[in-house]
């Protein structure tokens, strides 16, 4: 079957394993299930697999680095759970390394190159795009988790994510605000070529409009450069001063809805006496925001237990899981029944 000298990848695929499960098994790692190291130990046996001698002094050298990969780092959602993960990783006596990934980078390039550059023992992917090539995915030689994000071009078995339904969650804030009486509720994104929470929040908002009679109105789609407060505000006051006509803004994140509180005061606009806002992710800068501004809010601290647990599994050789979490509408003072006068 296999022609030449076969490989370390050669008997992962044959006992149906990670490449890092052989290297554990071939190391006496105590975290293999014993049902497992007879299968790899076997085919090992099978096939008179002898590792090379430079390709085990590597695997020798691995650290305890779990990378970190994070999409808009500069989120305060994302600070507060890159705190939380970093903190269980090192409980377990690991180190976190902590990498940005641009907007427009593919997350999953980027770790196959760190993963073999860092000799990373595992990954969680904060953020990105919720459509992978399962290929892809398969070449990532060790366990992985995605955060915030699932796969949905993907058989269950071949990744875990830690997740909320954005668009569920996301219809939840504009029902809300249609409930209050807005019937020109506009929405603030970001721009993006892959399918992410952008779009997922987005057609959230659109569902819910339909579910109230109401039509969907492509120039109440306020497009944000990035994740950003200045962004947000930009993108606002852009709004504003070309007169939009809209009672309420949806942001799809708290940054985008602070940008936006702030070019709505700096016009001379009053929330929610002018204008009602529902933001997304519930942290603290919206909420001790003054008004609060109504949010949804995601349940960071145990997403991110979830995360490193399911984590931690996958490296004693677990199988590949996703658990969805509900999010929670915060009303705040930022949304109020629309004005009638």
């Amino acid at each position: 079957m296999y022609r030449g000298n076969i490989t370390i990848k050669d008997i992962a695929e044959l006992a149906n394993v990670s490449v890092s499960t052989v290297s554990r098994v071939m190391n006496n790692h105590p975290d293999v299930s014993g049902k497992t190291r007879d299968r790899v130990s076997k085919i090992i046996g099978l096939y008179g697999y002898i590792p090379n001698a430079s390709a085990q002094n590597l695997k020798i050298a691995e650290s305890n680095n779990i990378g970190v990969l994070v999409k808009a780092a500069f989120s305060p959602f994302f600070t507060s759970m890159i705190t939380i993960i970093e903190e269980l990783l090192v409980n377990k006596g690991y180190s976190m390394v902590l990498i940005q990934v641009g907007i427009t980078e593919d997350e999953i390039t980027r770790a196959e190159l760190l993963v073999k550059e860092k000799r990373l023992s595992g990954v969680v992917f904060l953020g990105g795009s919720f459509s992978h090539n399962e290929d892809k995915l398969a070449r990532l030689e060790c366990p992985f988790v995605f955060v915030t994000t699932t796969q949905f071009s993907c058989r269950s078995e071949a990744f875990s994510s830690v997740f909320v339904n954005d668009t569920k969650e996301a219809f939840k804030a504009v029902d809300h605000l249609v409930t209050l009486g807005h019937r020109k509720t506009a929405i603030i994104i970001v721009k993006t070529e892959t399918l992410s929470i952008i779009e997922l929040r987005l057609n959230g908002y659109k569902q819910a409009l339909a579910h109230h009679g109401i039509d969907f109105d492509e120039s109440l789609v306020f497009t944000a450069d990035n994740f950003s407060m200045k962004a947000s505000y930009d993108v606002t006051r852009h709004a504003i001063k070309k007169a939009r006509d809209f009672t309420a803004v949806f942001a799809i994140s708290d940054v985008l809805a602070v940008g936006a509180s702030k070019a709505f005061t700096d016009s001379g606009l009053k929330i929610p006496d002018d204008v009602s806002l529902v933001g997304f992710d519930g942290q603290d800068i919206a909420i001790y925001y003054d008004p609060a501004i109504t949010t949804v809010s995601q349940p960071i601290e145990q997403m991110a237990h979830k995360a490193a647990e399911q984590l931690f599994k996958l490296m004693k050789a677990g199988k590949h899981r996703q658990f969805e979490f509900d999010g929670c509408l915060i009303l705040g003072g930022s949304s109020a029944a629309v004005s009638r006068d």
